[in-house]
């Protein structure tokens, strides 16, 4: 397998197959990395030019119902500080953030118990149309897995991102830090938002337990999903 042509398919936007992903996470000399680096480099200059896009972070809860094993905030985690924003307060703190120059808002919690229920999906909805109004930005939501429903609702107040990582597509791990959330369940919603008009974003998590073989098969199913 050659690397030079391996680099002209990403300069070109040709996708990789399993094959071609595996020789590029398993290359080992310094002067193969460098041109692996000069070949990203060209790419993000030929779509963002030397452009920096930044992302206005709002975490406005840190409860959540679940227990994810990675995760600081999971539900058994004593140390965690716990917290919750209020509307009033995460719009206000999206203003000054589009007041600051970011490009995009990114609403972000755990699934509390307190919005992962009819009335909390409304709020949800109401947070992102003020947010929506007061920052005249796009906005990513991260609430979690949500029903079809507040997908919908979602949509409507002008949410347009969706935010929802596996964090491995490895199923066999994936249960090992994703406790009691089923790894279909997170899949068909992604799709539905997808479907939905939302632009979706999803990623992995690296050293916790994966392999190259789980990382190339990642690669593969998020180019599959056509992740944005």
């Amino acid at each position: 397998m050659n690397l030079d042509t391996i680099l002209q398919k990403a300069i070109n936007a040709q996708p990789f197959n399993y094959n071609e992903i595996m020789f590029l996470l398993t290359l080992n000399k310094e002067a193969d990395y460098t041109r692996v680096f000069a070949a990203a480099r060209e790419v993000r200059a030929k779509h963002f030019q030397d452009k920096v896009f930044l992302y206005g972070f709002i975490y406005f809860s840190t409860y959540c119902k679940n227990n994810c094993s990675f995760c600081y905030y999971r539900m058994t985690n004593s140390e965690s500080p716990r917290y919750r924003k209020s509307i009033g307060e995460t719009v206000r703190i999206a203003g000054e953030l589009a007041e600051s120059g970011v490009h995009l808002i990114d609403l972000t919690m755990g699934e509390d118990p307190l919005f992962h229920n009819p009335d909390g999906y409304n709020e949800l909805t109401r947070l992102v149309r003020a947010v929506k109004e007061k920052s005249d930005l796009p906005v990513m939501v991260s609430p979690g897995l949500v029903p079809a429903r507040s997908l919908y609702e979602l949509k409507q107040a002008g949410a347009d991102w969706y935010a929802l990582y596996q964090e491995t597509h490895n199923q066999n791990l994936y249960k090992k830090l994703r406790l009691q959330q089923e790894y279909e369940q997170r899949m068909t919603a992604k799709l539905l938002a997808k479907r939905l008009g939302f632009f979706i974003e999803e990623g992995i998590l690296l050293g916790v337990g994966e392999d190259f073989t789980d990382i190339a098969t990642s690669i593969l199913t998020m180019q599959n999903l056509g992740v944005h």
